[in-house]
């Protein structure tokens, strides 16, 4: 059997290729079969699909290392800041921590969307794979009446939209809310450094006009912004 080189990550057979190598060897003075079958280019819709979801999902994996290992470096990075956060250095780590946790919040948000992609590839992919397994049923159902107990991943077991809830969402979330904590932390650096620079007292537990007291008001207020605006581009694309 010849395998396919172009559907990696995998080998798989490429029948119709075989059948025009088989009728050049038997007739190699005849110019092999150039006519079109459907089951040639639906075998090959199938194999990208499932190749596509493949690669969709190894690369969510490795998207969510990624961003685990920066999220540690930003930690560890924060923490030494922090020893550092002293005398006359306060502005400097000031900024650079301004810095860190914006440049943070905005690579978040790019990890969001990216992953939002990758679940949606995935799920176009078993979704075409599902297509083509109902189309093959039907059409042999009639000479092969059990053939659907060959199938348990059929079409109405295939992955649910995107949900506020579930494994991917929640990762998804997840963050959301590291990006809208960085936010935050950006923000109250930014005061803290304003209250450094102008000589002034910034107090973080302003009371608004409804007469209530709430602690970090503005950083609070920045962060669920951010979270918020994660939330409408959730549901812009999905």
């Amino acid at each position: 059997m010849t395998f396919d080189p172009l559907n990696l990550p995998f080998q798989q057979s490429a029948p119709f290729r075989e059948a025009t190598e088989r009728a050049a060897d038997h007739a190699p003075d005849q110019a092999p079969n150039q006519e079109l079958h459907a089951e040639s280019i639906l075998l090959e819709e199938f194999s990208y699909a499932g190749v596509s979801a493949y690669q969709a999902r190894g690369d969510s994996a490795a998207l969510i290392n990624l961003y685990l290992l920066a999220t540690g470096a930003l930690a560890t990075g924060l923490g030494v800041l922090a020893n550092a956060y002293a005398g006359t250095a306060r502005p400097t780590v000031s900024i650079i921590a301004i810095t860190a946790l914006a440049i943070f919040a905005l690579f978040s948000f790019a990890f969001f969307a990216r992953f939002l992609s990758l679940e949606q590839e995935y799920r176009e992919g078993i979704l075409a794979m599902g297509v083509i397994k109902e189309f093959y049923i039907q059409r042999l159902r009639h000479t092969a009446p059990e053939i659907e107990l060959a199938f348990r991943w059929r079409l109405r077991k295939r992955p649910r939209a995107a949900t506020l809830a579930g494994g991917a969402p929640l990762i998804a979330w997840t963050i959301a809310l590291l990006s809208g904590l960085s936010v935050a932390g950006a923000v109250g650096e930014a005061r803290q450094l304003y209250s450094i620079l102008a000589n002034v007292s910034v107090p973080y537990t302003p009371e608004p006009a409804l007469g209530f007291r709430a602690p970090f008001f503005w950083e609070l207020l920045f962060g669920l912004l951010a979270v918020g605006a994660h939330f409408v581009f959730f549901f812009l694309v999905a």
